[in-house]
């Protein structure tokens, strides 16, 4: 929900999405800023958690994070689609 009032407040280009087939593969955050897509999967254990094979055959380029709870602070913390330009935190005062 920051993620998207700090879009709707600064007016960035970035949009965000969820991603889900019929079999149930899914993605539950996309954040798609031109070009650029970042998805990623919260689970709150630490199993390992690989890409839906449908999403990365359709989009080979996007950069996957899977955050739980050994580094959700660290997601919340880092720039909207870190390295692509966007200096603004998900996190708002």
């Amino acid at each position: 929900m920051n993620a998207l009032k700090k879009n709707l407040n600064e007016q960035l280009d970035i949009t965000l999405h969820f991603w889900r087939t019929y079999d149930g593969q899914e993605i539950d955050l996309i954040e798609v800023n031109g070009d650029d897509i970042a998805a990623y999967e919260f689970k709150w254990g630490n199993k390992l958690q690989k890409i839906p094979t449908a999403f990365s055959k359709n989009y080979p380029h996007t950069k996957f994070q899977v955050v739980n709870q050994n580094n959700y602070l660290d997601f919340l913390l880092q720039p909207l689609q870190k390295g692509i330009g966007c200096a603004d935190t998900r996190l708002l005062p």
